[in-house]
C-alpha cells in the first residue's frame, strides 16, 4: 500500500497561530492524522496573539498579526513592525511571488514587497494601489494583484505599470474588495455586495492576452442597495 511521508501543516488562529504535526512514523495512505499540536503566541516571539493570517513557503513561515509581521526561519521568530519598514501594523494577507521568492504583503496602510531583505512601500501617493487599505494580495504570471477598499489594483512588475479596477471599468457594483486569488488564468475577487467577480485570461494564435470579466450574484440578479434618510 502506498506510504505517505511525514508532512506538517500550518493554521492561523485568531488568539496564536497553532502548528500540527505527525508522528514521526509514515502513514498509510488513509485520512491524515495529526495528534501532536504547538502553538506559538507573544512568548515565543509573534508581535501579538491575534493572528490575521499565514503563509507557508518552502523555508520560512511567515504570520501577520495586528500588530505586525512575523518570520519563523530555523526555528526562530524574527518580527517586523511599521519601525523595520512595513506599511502598516495589521497584517491582513500574504503571498509569494513563484518566479522571485518575493513576499507581496496586504496591510491597512499600504502594500509591501520583502526582497533581498528590504520593504518597499506602495501607496496612493507613489503608486496605482486603489487605496491604502488592503485586505488581499496575489500573484500571477507576474502581476499583482491587490483586494481594497475602493476596488483592485493590478501591479504588472516587468512593465510597472499599475491598473485600477472599479465601477467604472468592471461589474463592480461595490468598489469594497475584501479577497482575491489566483488559479491557472483566472483571477477571482470577492467584492462586498456585489458578489463574486471573475477576470478571465486566454492567449489567440499570436500570443497576445485577452480579457474579460463575469459576475456572481444572487439569482435574481439584484444587489444590495441601502437607503437612509432624515427622521
Amino acid at each position: 500500500m502506498k506510504q505517505m511521508a511525514n508532512t506538517a501543516k500550518y493554521f492561523a488562529l485568531v488568539g496564536s497561530l497553532a502548528v500540527c504535526f505527525t508522528e514521526g512514523r509514515p502513514l498509510l495512505a488513509a485520512p491524515r492524522f495529526y495528534d501532536r499540536w504547538q502553538t506559538f503566541d507573544v512568548t515565543n516571539g509573534l508581535p501579538s496573539n491575534k493572528a490575521l493570517c499565514v503563509l507557508a513557503t518552502s523555508s520560512d513561515i511567515w504570520v501577520g498579526t495586528d500588530q505586525g509581521l512575523a518570520r519563523r526561519t530555523n526555528g526562530r521568530w524574527q518580527p517586523y513592525t511599521p519601525a523595520d519598514g512595513i506599511a502598516h501594523e495589521a497584517v491582513m494577507a500574504l503571498a509569494q511571488d513563484a518566479n522571485t521568492g518575493d513576499l507581496w504583503i496586504a496591510t491597512l496602510g499600504g502594500l509591501n514587497r520583502f526582497s533581498a531583505g528590504r520593504f518597499d512601500r506602495f501607496t496612493q501617493l507613489n503608486s496605482g494601489l486603489a487605496n491604502d487599505v488592503v485586505y488581499g494580495v496575489t500573484v500571477h504570471d507576474g502581476e499583482v494583484w491587490a483586494a481594497t477598499a475602493a476596488g483592485a489594483s493590478r501591479y504588472e512588475i516587468a512593465k510597472d505599470r499599475w491598473t485600477i479596477f472599479d465601477e467604472s471599468n468592471t461589474p463592480m457594483h461595490e468598489i469594497w474588495c475584501y479577497s482575491v486569488t489566483s488559479c491557472a488564468d483566472v483571477i477571482y475577487l470577492a467584492v462586498w455586495g456585489g458578489g463574486l467577480l471573475e477576470y478571465r485570461g486566454s492567449r489567440d494564435g499570436s500570443a497576445s492576452r485577452r480579457r474579460r470579466w463575469k459576475d456572481y450574484r444572487d439569482p435574481d440578479g439584484e444587489m444590495e442597495i441601502d437607503l437612509f434618510g432624515r427622521p
